[in-house]
Order: structure tokens, then sequence, then C-alpha cells
């Protein structure tokens, strides 16, 4: 009589003997361990490097590592260090590939920020970063990652596999239950599930595919707690934070100051900018859909935000805005219907904690244009953005603040504003260095003047 092993033929009735067949389930088994923990797949880290290498010369070390590079690859990275220029990326030492904005262009300084979290999607031949994605393209994003990072766990165990479709036909013949080869009940493959599942409602079960092109795991729907204080739950709830986790939600209502994020009662979290930065206020808008991710310390939002608050002048000579984020980077100011009491002009002045706000040195020039002539005169105390006004006058215009670059702390001040009856303008240019980190801003009279009407609108931009 014949009996069953490895390397013989197969036909119906072999006997198999326990020995051989328990190795061939052991090597099952083993090759299931080479593949992601549930929870690396549910909590989206199986995809989530941090660079290495130096700035533009980006490494990759995976946890699994790709063996080639394949079109439809791709990756969540946290930046080490920003960029200056075009950049090239490094995985599993493949070899360099560059990395290009969506439009195909190379990057510029500063794309890639430090310490943020970038999409990196390979199309075959460069790297494309992406920015904020919609929910369907981010889930099939998602969906594409994890078979890829499937398919590589799956080569390093080829020979388990080709061992398990040796038997695949002797299974059928000897693992019969009720005259069929579907199961009734659940297999006890070391916590792994096989076919037919239910969705997973627990950090033990495995998840469906169509939970993951969902979202179904990470998704939070409308937010709870407070504008400033977030509460979110999540089904299956998650034992712990873990970084890369990545959760996208809808904002209930507008921010007014820095907020904080509670998911699943796992303890409160601060909800910052993509650049580290605390919100200022007015960055989630209620009814946005947000998206952000843990780096282990705090959550962060995985896109630019915009804050946009707007004051109303008072009876006094000056108004302080204060409180700016400190990854500020563009800071409009919409003058609407400002006027004063007096002649006296109105100056734009910056300041920061160091130093408070700066009264001297400010460089460039006004320009006040009137229907017979242009005059001009420089700037000293602060970037003058209304020369010599008619008390009770509207004028309306703005004014831009940009900073000069993150390596220094100058700013480049410019402004257009005019009378609202259309018989002058001012144009101002002007550029002043801080000791520290904008953080305030004052419009001031150059007297005694009072502002007795208007409002200002700040937008503040990273």
């Amino acid at each position: 009589m014949a009996y069953f092993t490895h390397d013989s033929p197969l036909a119906a009735h072999t006997l198999v003997r326990a020995a051989a067949l328990n190795a061939i389930a052991e090597a099952i088994e083993t090759s299931f361990g080479l593949l992601p923990t549930e929870s690396e797949i549910k909590e989206d880290r199986h995809t989530y490097s941090t660079l290495a290498g130096s700035a533009n010369v980006y490494t990759v070390t995976s946890t699994y590592p790709i063996t080639a590079y394949t079109e439809g690859f791709h990756r969540r990275v946290k930046v080490n260090v920003a960029n200056t220029g075009a950049s090239t990326i490094n995985f599993d030492g493949l070899g360099a590939k560059a990395i290009k904005r969506i439009t195909g262009d190379d990057l510029e300084a500063d794309d890639l920020v430090a310490n943020s979290v970038v999409d990196l999607s390979y199309n075959g031949t460069v790297f494309i970063a992406g920015g904020l994605l919609s929910d369907s393209i981010a889930a099939a994003a998602s969906a594409t990652a994890a078979a890829a990072s499937a398919s590589a766990a799956a080569t390093s165990a080829s020979e388990a596999a080709t061992s398990a479709a040796q038997v695949a036909d002797s299974l059928d013949d000897v693992m019969l239950l009720d005259g069929s080869n579907v199961m009734t009940a659940d297999m006890n493959m070391g916590g792994f599930r096989i076919t037919n599942l239910v969705d997973g409602t627990a950090l033990s079960h495995a998840a469906r595919v169509t939970q993951l092109q969902k979202n179904a795991v990470n998704w939070g729907g409308t937010v709870g707690g407070t504008a400033d204080a977030l509460t979110l739950t999540l089904n299956p709830v998650p034992s712990a934070y873990q970084a890369g986790m990545t959760f996208r939600f809808i904002i209930g209502t507008t921010n007014t100051e820095a907020v904080t994020l509670d998911v699943n009662s796992l303890g409160t979290k601060s909800l910052k900018t993509r650049g580290d930065a605390s919100l200022a206020g007015g960055e989630l808008v209620a009814g946005a859909v947000v998206e952000a991710v843990y780096d282990g310390t705090a959550f962060r939002l995985t896109h630019p935000v915009v804050s946009r608050v707007t004051t109303a002048f008072d009876a006094e000579p000056d108004l302080l805005l204060s409180g700016l984020r400190s990854d500020a980077r563009r800071i409009t100011l919409l003058f609407d219907f400002v006027s004063t009491n007096g002649t006296d002009d109105v100056l734009v002045q910056l300041g920061d904690a160091t130093g408070g706000l700066v009264q001297t040195g400010y460089e460039g020039v006004q320009i006040l244009l009137t229907a017979s002539a242009a005059a001009t005169a420089a700037n000293s105390s602060g970037a003058i953005v209304i020369k010599s006004p008619t008390a009770a006058t509207a004028q309306r215009g703005q004014v831009i603040i940009e900073k000069e670059n993150d390596t220094d702390r100058a700013w480049h001040i410019n402004g257009k504003i005019s009378r609202s009856t259309g018989t002058s303008a001012t144009i101002c240019t002007s550029r002043i260095e801080l000791a520290g980190v904008l953080d305030r801003i004052n419009i001031v009279t150059s007297g005694t003047d009072d502002f007795d009407s208007g409002s200002v609108t700040m937008i503040v931009e990273e």
C-alpha cells in the first residue's frame, strides 16, 4: 500500500503520514507569520516609515523590505530634515528615484517640511508626493500599499507557499466536512481567519478587504466634545496610541484656540499643524473633513491649515493682534473701511516674545499717490501702510506680511491701501528682522489719533 510523502505524486485515497502533514501545516503557519501583524494592517502602520539620509538625498529601511520598485507602490513617510531643492529617495537599497510634485515638476525648497508626514506613490519612473486626498483616493492608496506589503512578504515566503500549492488538491480530498469545501466554522490558524469572513469588530479579528477599501476602521465620523477639545469614537476600539495611526473625521464646530484630541478615551493629545505648531483658532472649519496622523507624541494634520479672524477697531490709537502660530509663513491683513479721527499715518509693527514690538529700523519706503502727484517717504518706526489720511475717510486694501526664508527671522511687509473715495492710495514696501519668532502684529497711528471705524481680517498661512 502506497503512503503519502512530500515529493511523491498525489492520487486519490493516498494515505498521509501524520509527520508529513504536520510539517506542511507548520510551513503554512510559518508563512503567515511573515505577513504584517493584524494591528499593523488595521492601524495602517505597515506602510509607514521614517526617512533617513540627508536633505535632498533620502533613504528608507522598511520593516517589510521590498525587492523591486513596482508601479503603484505607496508609502507614508515622516520627513527627517527639510529639503532645499530637487530630491531623491532610495527604498531598501534598490536605487535612488526622483521625488516629484503632482504636476511632474521637481520639488522646491521646503516642499518636504521636517517632521511632516508625506504620501509617496511610485508611477513606474518617479515617486509623486501627494497632498490632501479625497476619501476614495486615500482609501484606494491604502489598499494598494497593503497589497504591495503582503506581496513582498509572500515573496520572502515563496518556499512555504510552493509547499502549500503542492498539497492543495490533496486538501480538497481529505478536509471535506459536510460534502463541500466551504468551511462551516473558524479554522484555528493562530489567530488568523481564512475565507468567508464577517466584518472584523475587535482588534483580534481579521479585517475584510471591503473594510479597508472604505477605510472603515479609521473613520470616526463627526467628532464629539467641544470646539477645542475633540473626542473621537472608533470601532473597532484601538488598545493604545501607536506612531503612524491615521484617522479621518468631520469637524463639528470651528476651533477658537489650541486643540486636543482624545480617541476612545485613550488620553488627550495635542492636535497640531503638519509642521508641529499648535493651532491658534479658525484652522478647523465646521463641516470640514480632516486627516490626522499620530507621531508618537501628538496628532498632526496632514494638510496645510489657514486661519481667518476678523477684528473691529475700537476708539484707540492701536490694535494689537497676538497669539500667532509659530509656523506662520504668510499673513494677510485685509483693511475694510478703516478710518481715524485725524491725519496721523497708520503703521504696521511686528514683534516677538524675545524683544516685544519692534518700533525702529523698518527698511523700505511708502508712496502716496494722488490724482496730481506721487510722494515718497522712508519707513522707520513701522511700515507706513496709510499715509496722511483725511479724518473720518474710510480706507480699504491689503497688507501682506511674508517670511523671507526658514533660516532667519526677516519679514517683508507690502501693502496697497486706497481711500474709498478714490482720491489717493498708499503703496508700501518694507523689511524688518526680529529677534525671535513672530507672535504679534500692531496696527497703530503715528501720533495721538484714534481709529474710529472699520475692521481688519487676519489670514494666517503655514
